[in-house]
């Protein structure tokens, strides 16, 4: 019952004396008032939503009268009346289901119980549907079972923008295959009467339309019938085959980066011990040093040359400690896209890229749609692959690297150890104090030297901005 022009008055009519006993009567809570004209307005605007898709469906697919086909036909069952949108008798019953909107679970269970008897009886069904997020999953479920229980007569397809040229030709090549039988049947009958007419002519005198006649007829209209299936199938077929290619090229693609997974995991494990072993090796070593320093200290002996190689101790052992800890977080960043992988990419999902790409191909005319150029954050951060062989090649290079640039002679630091013994400070004191100052200018000459480039930086700065991002919860 249309609703619209209805005035204030109407409604409340409406819902005072048919909505609301009968709501009662079946022993269920009615709405009120406002609630109540909300949905039926909103009820309104999605059936006629429904009814435009099922129209469209229905153009597409030519699912004309003359052809056998109509809407909204009534089919008994076992379990009550159903009504499909569109359905055609033909050798068997064949029927569509269009869904575009939201529908209640008990709604689709009753269907797809009554659409069961239909396929119990040999019959095909087809579901077409804009969303499937938008089934009670459920009846999803139930839909499923379906599936897999009836895979050459029952068809749940999801047609979107995307799927819509793949699923349309699928569900012709079913519908051209079961509209054929029956032409095949007659056809056959038909040559046999005529076989009979030309063996007696006198018998069939009296019918007014002879059948060789109709034979011509049937013999066309199977034909045409042929020539649109043959073309629909070679489309399918061409998908298909498209379709197996890019299977096959994405579980090869899986394989080749799992495998290089699990090579960068490996060697960054490896680098990983290797780097702890050096880092041990090396404080040992740097805390015998440092002892022998400060008995040299302690009887004011020259200390330049150990000095110098204490701090360019401390520096490498530094240096390694920060390749382990970015070894550390490459191995996360390996860890998380390791992790997940349970497969190559299954048949829909390498369906819904197929997809994709056959839309863009159709919109703009090139085979892929354009990638977006990487940002300089993007860029950083990169392929978790790449930077586990531009960390581990940083780690050789500083393994291998023993002396760095001195920018203080050694009489100067001999100059400052007697300052700093003269001030009264310990050994010790006076060890750290001079490392610090001499490490510190280094570090001010490599700057300099160096500036913001070359694989270490590009590497810390990745995994810096990883950490950073991850501090604050952002996902890239």
């Amino acid at each position: 019952m249309s609703t619209s022009g209805w005035s204030e008055e109407d409604w409340e009519r409406h819902h005072r004396q048919v909505y609301a006993p009968n709501r009662v009567d079946r022993g269920r809570q009615p709405r009120n008032l406002v609630d109540y004209r909300t949905a039926r307005e909103r009820f309104g605007v999605s059936r006629e939503v429904g009814e435009a898709f099922e129209n469209e469906i229905g153009y597409a697919l030519e699912l004309q009268p003359e052809r056998g086909w109509g809407s909204h036909i009534y089919y008994d069952t076992d379990h009550g009346a159903r009504f499909h949108d569109h359905a055609a008798k033909l050798k068997v019953r064949v029927a569509i289901e269009v869904k575009s909107g939201e529908s209640a679970e008990d709604t689709v269970d009753r269907q797809l119980e009554k659409d069961t008897v239909l396929l119990r009886r040999d019959g095909v069904m087809v579901w077409l549907v804009e969303d499937l997020a938008k089934l009670p999953p459920a009846a999803l479920e139930r839909a499923r079972d379906l599936e897999r229980a009836y895979p050459d007569t029952f068809l749940l397809r999801v047609v979107t923008d995307l799927s819509r040229d793949r699923v349309l030709d699928e569900v012709r090549v079913q519908l051209r295959t079961r509209e054929l039988e029956p032409v095949v049947d007659r056809q056959r009958d038909l040559a046999r009467q005529v076989a009979i007419e030309r063996r007696d002519p006198t018998r069939h005198q009296e019918r007014p339309l002879s059948a060789e006649t109709e034979l011509a007829r049937v013999t066309e209209q199977r034909a045409a019938i042929e020539a649109a299936l043959a073309a629909v199938q070679q489309r399918v077929d061409m998908r298909a085959a498209h379709l197996a290619g890019e299977m096959e090229r994405a579980s090869r693609a899986y394989a080749e980066r799992t495998d290089a997974l699990e090579r960068a995991a490996s060697g960054v494990d490896a680098a990983r011990a290797r780097c702890e072993s050096v880092i041990l090796n090396g404080s040992t070593q740097t805390d015998e040093l440092a002892g022998r320093i400060d008995e040299r200290i302690e009887r004011d002996q020259p200390v330049g040359a150990l000095l110098v190689e204490l701090v360019s101790r401390h520096e490498q052992v530094g240096r390694l400690r920060e390749n382990r800890d970015l070894l550390g977080r490459v191995q996360e960043r390996l860890s998380r896209e390791i992790v997940p992988r349970t497969g190559p990419p299954g048949r829909d999902e390498v369906n819904a890229d197929l997809d994709r790409r056959d839309w863009w191909q159709r919109t703009t005319g090139s085979s892929e749609p354009a990638q977006p150029r990487p940002t300089m954050g993007q860029w950083v951060r990169g392929d978790p692959v790449v930077l586990a062989s531009e960390v581990i090649h940083r780690l050789g290079r500083d393994l291998e690297q023993q002396n760095a640039r001195n920018p203080l002679s050694h009489n100067d630091i001999t100059a400052s150890v007697r300052l700093f013994r003269a001030a009264g400070l310990e050994p010790a004191q006076v060890r750290e104090r001079v490392v610090g100052d001499v490490i510190q200018q280094r570090s001010d000459v490599t700057r300099a030297s160096q500036g913001p480039t070359g694989v270490a930086y590009r590497v810390r700065a990745a995994i810096t901005q990883q950490t950073r991002d991850g501090r604050h919860g952002i996902e890239r």
